[in-house]
């Protein structure tokens, strides 16, 4: 019994792993930090063209580490396009090493990092002297890059013999698969460089989880800016590839269905959502699977409340109630009850009154902003007092202030115009309209 009342966990899975690109990234950032250290750097004459090498040279590097995996022949294609104004002898430098790496076998391998550890070296008097690499010179030791090359070589120390011969032998095969690649197209003729939306190379868990993150996000606030639906589909489906059981993937899906109506996908998608994390092979004992039952419950309910399936959203909210009161979360308790207002009729104002109370006492401001807004629209509908009302919305327009809740300031402009609409303001009415005409157009155009 006492085992019972252990919770096993599926392992973690590991977030990184040294592939070739990587490899060759980590060359390019160590051979452009070699550059900017070297005399010929420091001569030039011209300081908008290194100012230009600057810009460039971190915006690739940016888009290299956010991005997922590529061949050495887009990698190529990158730095020799006019997109990116990179240093010749950068670019050489890099061919040189790839050549060096691929015919010098591990030790090479091993005197490559070794020169990443004396970048990351702390300057002192003795290595300004010897003319030693220092990170800080070019790339902060806390900045994205410094970070990734600290974390690759901390990987890279961790690696068992075997493990670091794995790594070598696939540079091997992604340096051939170049080499065949050029002997037979020769250089390549530059064409659109967005060589990532096609791509279907490996997708590392940091990269997908960053990728995965920034387009939730876009489609929360401003959907217009995120990808195409079916581009996003395309690009969710080789992140699962790549990592099949990253839950955010399945999440991801289920919004990008929603956005076009598509209610099998979604509901697959939400499916997998929750299913993706479980391993048939573990036991989960206590509040673990409860949790994902209870906001399993929960999002089917909204899935269905969205498709206007009222009676199926209203048993799934139901469900996802009755295991937050045996579990006593109040937090998935209170975002339910804030659903079961829009769901059923019977003391609507009460269960309003609740949700915002309850909602404030548990700092879940978002709920009490929105809950506010419905109660104002409740008034309006009731023929409630009008100053009521506006001091209800002012309740609303402070929260939403203190923690920038655009869509929920938006939603309060489009109530205030109406509403000086019916009371026939339309001075007023106006005034309210071009203030969320301003809003829309300065978060979707700026």
């Amino acid at each position: 019994m006492a085992a019972n009342k252990e919770v096993r966990t599926p392992k973690k899975p590991q977030a990184e792993t040294i592939t070739p690109h990587k490899l060759s990234v980590t060359i390019l950032i160590r051979n452009y930090c070699m550059y900017r250290e070297s005399d010929e750097y420091k001569n030039i004459e011209d300081k908008a063209l290194c100012c230009k090498h600057r810009r460039d040279m971190c915006v690739l590097i940016l888009r290299l580490l956010q991005s997922p995996d590529l061949s050495l022949s887009k990698l190529q294609d990158l730095l020799t396009s006019s997109k990116y104004v990179i240093p010749s002898e950068v670019v050489e430098s890099l061919d040189k090493d790839l050549h060096d790496l691929y015919s010098g076998g591990i030790g090479f391998l091993l005197d490559i990092v070794e020169s990443l550890e004396k970048i990351m070296a702390v300057p002192d008097s003795s290595l300004n002297e010897s003319k030693s690499l220092m990170i800080g010179s070019v790339f902060a030791k806390t900045s994205i890059v410094g970070h990734y090359i600290r974390r690759f070589a901390v990987y890279f120390d961790k690696l068992t013999f075997s493990e670091m011969t794995a790594v070598y032998e696939n540079f091997q095969k992604y340096y051939e698969q170049w080499q065949k690649n050029f002997i037979k197209h020769g250089k390549t003729q530059e064409k659109d460089m967005d060589v990532w939306a096609d791509n279907k190379e490996t997708w590392s868990r940091r990269q997908a989880e960053l990728f995965i993150a920034t387009q939730a996000a876009l489609l929360s606030n401003n959907e217009g800016k995120a990808l195409p639906p079916d581009e996003l589909h395309k690009r969710i489906m080789n992140i699962l590839e790549s990592n099949p059981d990253l839950v955010g993937a399945h999440f991801l899906s289920y919004l990008n269905y929603l956005r076009v109506d598509e209610f099998c996908g979604a509901m697959r998608s939400l499916f997998n959502c929750f299913d993706a994390g479980l391993d048939p092979n573990v036991k989960y004992f206590g509040d673990g699977k409860s949790k994902r039952h209870r906001f399993a419950a929960l999002n089917l309910a909204i899935l269905h409340y969205h498709f206007g399936h009222v009676e199926e959203a209203l048993a799934a909210l139901k469900e996802s109630i009755k295991i937050s009161q045996e579990a006593n979360d109040n937090v998935c308790l209170q975002h339910a009850l804030s659903w079961l207002y829009r769901l059923t009729t019977v003391n609507e104002d009460k269960l309003i009154v609740q949700c915002i109370l309850k909602s404030t006492e548990l700092s879940l401001s978002y709920t009490a902003s929105l809950g506010l807004q419905t109660f104002g629209q409740y008034g309006c509908l009731r023929t409630g007092k009008s100053y009521a009302i506006f001091e209800t919305l002012a309740k609303s327009d402070m929260i939403n202030c203190q923690h920038n809740y655009k869509d929920l300031i938006s939603n309060n402009y489009a109530m205030k115009a109406a509403l000086w609409q019916v009371y026939g303001k339309t001075e007023m009415s106006s005034l309210w309209s071009q203030l969320l005409l301003y809003q829309v157009f300065f978060y979707v155009y700026r």
